[in-house]
């Protein structure tokens, strides 16, 4: 048995339900052994009985033999009942336990763009499947089922060395040969799943997902996809079984253990048989080896639950990496995850220094020697065509990636030490199913998020039109799912998000990113927000990321990326007036909406060059 990784994090989560824990299982475990040694002792003593008559000292003999027979199936039976409650709360606080350490590693851990490949992030996603899987739900029970079986064998080898001492070596080492046999085996077809060759098996999963998914339904059903998907996730689905199979082979050995299973215990039995004919052991002796032999077979493998508890113990692997990861982490940060001692406040300088980075995996970097000054309270636009790296330099500024060289300094301090000062609205924000309060406050939480004035929060955003139509007003659920709850078009939730952010600077942060934040806004709206929020965020970094670039010409500077690095630097009219990049792209697009039906803002533009 394997488990010493399981049994470790059990330890670790909570220890005195884990001794409660152990205690049950030993009890459950040796109750076998006991009723086998009582059953000896009561087959003794009614023999004695009935040889000696009924009432003699020796029929005492047989009544303690016999309370000692049903306490012992009492004690199996109480144990066996208290095993299902008793693993059933050892298993949430360990799922507790190990989805703080995931949360700690996943939110505080640095780099984690840069390295989506590398083991933490893979351990948390295997942790994750592991708890979809039930294997962590039936981690403890499928522990106390492996290891009972081992002590009622251990017991019977023990009552073994009664009859001959070679008899437990002549039944161990078989078994033992055989455990390794096929938990080797066992153990290569599980390791499929997190193996280079398990993108079969993940292919297939995601084929299932679409076919009984919500997502892709309509297309599904419109291209007439259904049969094609199903056909395909089968195809790949048993490629993927094929290849599990192939790594569960055991070549000789399987045979070959089986076989020295059933001559030892040939040997055994014949033994046994040899000893009794002769009168060397009595029947009760002869029941209890029998018996004992039998049970012995608990030294081998037991079923499906030897398969979980090799599930369960490499999820325990992974728990535990995470485990003293976090514990790292939380020593090195504060509670807050920011270094402990360490405070900003106000506007925030930046500064980008010979930055490389490239993602994990990719041999050309998406910034190569990237140098940037930003000083406190300036407002900036970051342009540039698709894959220039806009977003990638975001995520170094707001510390969700480290550098592979350079340096990155927001307000004086590493990125990391400045979270929780920084207003951001990503690109692909995240829509949360919770009140229209909570979406906005969520920035602001730890920064007096509960005292901003909302209503002009709201103003500022632009969502007042929003929030009348809203039938509980800031308290109401942004999904249909829940009852009292209404769902929001692109251009609604977009307003939430910048409103998210408005919040965040009232609170105090003293940079604030904008990441595409109004792609499914019109030009005019976008145009009308963007001259709002250049309004009242005065006094604060500010840092605007658009495709538009019509909107973002009151920026104080416009910062053109390409090749790795900044191409162009200056104001909108500077830019205009050197006929670079900028200049080409700006006027690209002023031809293209100048040449479009409509009145709208950048064809007024377009027409005022």
């Amino acid at each position: 048995m394997n488990a010493i990784a399981l049994i470790l994090l059990l330890w670790r989560t909570s220890r005195w339900w884990f001794l409660v824990f152990g205690l049950i299982v030993a009890i459950h475990g040796l109750a076998p052994t006991a009723l086998n040694i009582a059953s000896g002792v009561l087959i003794r003593s009614i023999e004695n009985s009935v040889k000696y008559g009924t009432l003699n000292e020796r029929s005492e003999g047989t009544i303690l033999a016999f309370a000692g027979f049903l306490i012992a199936a009492a004690a199996s039976a109480i144990a066996g009942n208290l095993m299902q409650p008793l693993t059933h709360a050892l298993s949430s606080r360990l799922w507790l336990d190990v989805q703080q350490s995931c949360a700690v590693v996943s939110l505080r851990a640095n780099g984690q763009c840069g390295s989506e490949a590398t083991r933490h992030v893979q351990d948390i996603h295997l942790v994750q499947e592991a708890e979809q899987s039930g294997i962590v739900r039936r981690a403890p029970m499928v522990l106390a089922a492996v290891v009972g079986f081992r002590m009622v064998g251990a017991g019977a080898l023990v009552l073994l060395f009664g009859f001959r001492w070679w008899v437990p070596f002549l039944l161990l080492i078989p078994w033992h040969l055989s455990n390794k046999v096929f938990l080797k085996a066992l153990r290569r077809g599980v390791d499929v799943d997190t193996s280079d060759d398990s993108h079969e098996q993940r292919r297939a999963e995601y084929l299932r997902s679409l076919v009984l998914g919500i997502p892709a339904a309509k297309e599904i059903k419109v291209f007439g996809l259904g049969a094609w998907l199903t056909a395909k996730y089968a195809e790949d689905w048993l490629r993927a079984l094929g290849l599990m199979w192939r790594h569960r082979k055991s070549g000789w050995g399987a045979p070959i253990a089986t076989s020295s299973i059933i001559i030892s215990h040939a040997i055994v039995l014949g033994t046994l048989t040899s000893a009794t004919l002769s009168g060397e052991i009595d029947p009760a002796k002869l029941i209890v080896f029998v018996q004992a032999v039998i049970s012995s077979c608990a030294l081998g493998l037991v079923g499906e639950s030897q398969w979980w508890l090799t599930q369960a113990n490499m999820f325990a692997e992974r728990a535990n990496r995470l485990n003293k990861t976090a514990k790292a982490l939380e020593e090195t940060l504060g509670r807050d995850g920011q270094q402990a001692g360490n405070s900003v406040s106000g506007a925030l300088s930046i500064q980008f220094s010979d930055v490389d980075f490239s993602y994990f995996g990719q041999t050309s970097p998406v910034l190569k020697g990237l140098s940037l000054t930003v000083p406190p309270g300036q407002i900036i636009a970051i342009v540039g065509e698709n894959g220039a790296g806009k977003s990638t330099l975001i995520k170094l500024l707001c510390g969700l990636c480290e550098p592979q060289s350079g340096s990155i300094f927001v307000g004086g301090r590493p990125p990391q030490e400045a979270s929780g000062h920084i207003g951001m609205i990503f690109q692909d924000f995240v829509r949360y199913k919770l009140s229209l309060r909570d979406n906005v406050v969520l920035g602001c939480r730890g920064a007096g998020g509960d005292r901003i004035p909302l209503e002009e929060v709201a103003k500022d955003a632009g969502c007042e039109d929003l929030l009348r139509k809203l039938p509980k007003g800031w308290d109401t659920i942004l999904s249909a799912e829940f009852r009292g709850g209404v769902d929001l078009s692109g251009g609604e939730w977009q307003k939430v998000a910048l409103a998210r952010a408005v919040a965040s600077v009232r609170a105090g942060a003293g940079l604030l990113i904008l990441d595409e934040p109004t792609a499914n806004l019109d030009i005019r709206s976008e145009t009308e927000l963007f001259n709002r929020f250049l309004d009242f965020t005065a006094g604060v970094t500010t840092i605007l990321v658009s495709h538009r670039l019509s909107s973002v010409r009151r920026a104080h500077r416009i910062i053109v990326l390409g090749n790795g690095c900044v191409l162009e630097d200056g104001t909108h009219d500077a830019l205009l007036a050197m006929g670079g990049r900028y200049a080409r792209m700006f006027r690209m697009q002023a031809a293209r909406f100048t040449e479009a039906e409509g009145d709208t803002a950048e064809a007024e533009e377009a027409q005022a060059l």
